[in-house]
């Protein structure tokens, strides 16, 4: 579980680039023999792995760690907030996405309105939190581009494949790098604590044996 920028920037390394871009190689070798230009099909190979690997997979393993650790919103007020950022995401983002077939522009408002949601992910539910969010979020996007609306409305089938590729990494980005930031802070605060807990708990036995001798 990645709990420090290091090791998060570790499993990017490996897990999103390392890894699709070797795979790549294997697929657009494949789509070349049928015909279709290596440079694209190589392309198009590596993002859909890279994407994969950088929205799916962190929800799935950060879903399995807390089931495993029982960890899983343990207090009742958590399991209302979660509920709440998840009717806040879908509100937001059928706002943002699912309009009727005229296409908005970056600068419409609407456009941004999940955005508040996801730092509410990030700061408050950490890397769970946000990658469960970034999923959420990126299903309404593809639901939106296979209708071709609003973002997606008036484009072709290969710009609205490069948009919707494009759009959950800049959102994944930043709200990565908060997240992570946030259980960095809390794995030290853990850390901390833990250590003055021994340094107690050694105090207490200094001082008993100090009585007893």
């Amino acid at each position: 579980r990645p709990q420090t920028v290091r090791e998060f920037g570790f499993y990017c390394l490996f897990a999103v680039l390392l890894v699709p871009i070797l795979c790549a190689f294997g697929g657009a070798v494949a789509r070349a023999r049928l015909g279709d230009e290596f440079r694209v099909a190589w392309e198009q190979w590596f993002m859909g792995n890279a994407l994969t690997h950088l929205i799916v997979t962190p929800a799935l393993f950060c879903l399995l760690f807390a089931f495993l650790s029982r960890t899983l919103f343990p207090r009742k007020r958590r399991w209302i907030e979660a509920g709440l950022l998840t009717i806040g995401l879908v509100v937001s983002g059928y706002a943002a996405f699912h309009t009727e077939s005229v296409r908005i522009g970056l600068a419409e408002s609407r456009f941004y309105a999940p955005i508040p949601f996801l730092f509410w992910a990030a700061l408050r539910f950490g890397m769970g939190g946000v990658a469960g969010a970034i999923t959420i979020i990126t299903v309404m996007a593809v639901q939106a581009a296979l209708r071709g609306q609003g973002l997606f409305a008036g484009m072709s089938p290969d710009e609205t494949a490069l948009a919707l590729q494009h759009f959950p990494i800049l959102r994944a980005a930043p709200l990565y790098l908060v997240a992570i930031l946030v259980e960095q802070m809390k794995y030290a605060e853990a850390e901390t604590q833990k250590q003055r807990q021994e340094q107690a708990h050694l105090s207490r036995v200094s001082t008993m044996g100090q009585l007893a001798s």
